[in-house]
């Protein structure tokens, strides 16, 4: 068999295996369809623990602790919370971009 038509036959594998998968999730009582799922954009948090922003950041998480005790990352407090919004993140993100 060629690589090319082994490609073929394992491309036509996969196919199969993810109808079936989409077949099981159906009789398991998935709410909706593959179809549905949203962009990425509309699921994103509107803000996020000192942890989540670090990592989604790419900073370590004593850094974004420092940041947000020095005033230098804006945060919110809710209850025992501390939240940080997404714009102030990506603002924070964007000034240190503009500056060298």
């Amino acid at each position: 068999m060629s690589d090319e038509s082994e490609a073929v036959q394992h491309l036509r594998d996969m196919k199969r295996a993810l109808n079936e998968l989409i077949v099981l999730l159906k009789k398991m009582g998935a709410e909706r369809d593959l179809a549905d799922i949203r962009d990425d954009r509309q699921l994103e948090k509107l803000a996020y623990s000192v942890p989540e922003a670090a990592a989604m950041s790419g900073l370590s998480k004593d850094y974004v602790w420092k940041l947000v005790a020095s005033g230098g990352l804006s945060s919110i407090k809710a209850g025992k919370r501390r939240l940080i919004r997404a714009e102030d993140l990506r603002a924070f993100l964007d000034e240190k971009r503009r500056k060298p």
